[in-house]
């Protein structure tokens, strides 16, 4: 027979598991948006079920970072001056994920991840 104070034990290593699984779980992705275009950029945006942040304009070589809930995928949308641009992710946001999205000189967005499945 186990004994009270191990079981407890027990008990508690199980709750202290599982908090930990929900925290790890669901602490958001962060998103960092770097401009090497070599031109400002305006009405950048990013879309996550239809949840909208809005982070307004960035000069060439400034960058932005969002935090956006994790299991979502996400959509980054800009205006450049030759039209608008913008990039989705393939696949959800994995929990506590930092994505780096470059826009490059030619308004394409590079990931700059070790997961590269989320380029599209």
């Amino acid at each position: 027979m186990i004994s009270r104070p191990a079981l407890y034990t027990i008990v508690i290593g199980v709750l202290g598991v599982l908090a930990v699984t929900w925290w790890v779980g669901s602490s958001p992705a962060r998103i960092t948006i770097i401009n090497q275009s070599g031109h400002p950029i305006t009405g950048a945006k990013m879309d996550s079920s239809g949840d909208e942040v809005a982070f307004g304009n960035l000069d060439s070589g400034q960058s932005r970072t969002l935090r956006v809930r994790s299991g979502e995928r996400v959509r980054l949308t800009f205006h450049a001056p030759d039209g608008v641009h913008s990039w989705s992710a393939r696949v959800e946001m994995s929990p506590g994920l930092p994505v780096l999205l470059e826009i490059a000189p030619d308004d394409s967005v590079r990931v700059k991840a070790r997961l590269r499945e989320l380029s599209h």
